[in-house]
């Protein structure tokens, strides 16, 4: 029962580090999926990443780096050309 109550904490802890890893991620994943949209044709607008997180946190900027491939082809697929954009087309 002890060694149950010594380690609760510690997994406690473990999970909170990894949660501030993914929230970054998650963070940038957010505005990247917002401007693959916008660069996709969607009519919203866009939002410029947080420059200074793009710089500092690997996280973040990988989060908004595959937000932005991701949600571009995603919105092609989705809307079919239908947008005005295209990607070229």
């Amino acid at each position: 029962m002890r060694a149950f109550l010594l380690a609760v904490p510690l997994c406690v802890t473990a999970l909170i580090g990894a949660s501030a890893a993914e929230s970054s991620y998650s963070s940038g994943y957010t505005r990247g999926c917002l401007n693959g949209s916008v660069y996709a044709g969607s009519p919203v607008p866009a939002m410029d990443p947080d420059a200074t997180k793009m710089s500092n946190d690997p996280e973040y900027a990988k989060g908004y780096k595959d937000g932005v491939a991701q949600c571009y082809i995603d919105t092609l697929n989705t809307m079919g050309g239908r947008l005005g954009g295209g990607g070229g087309r």
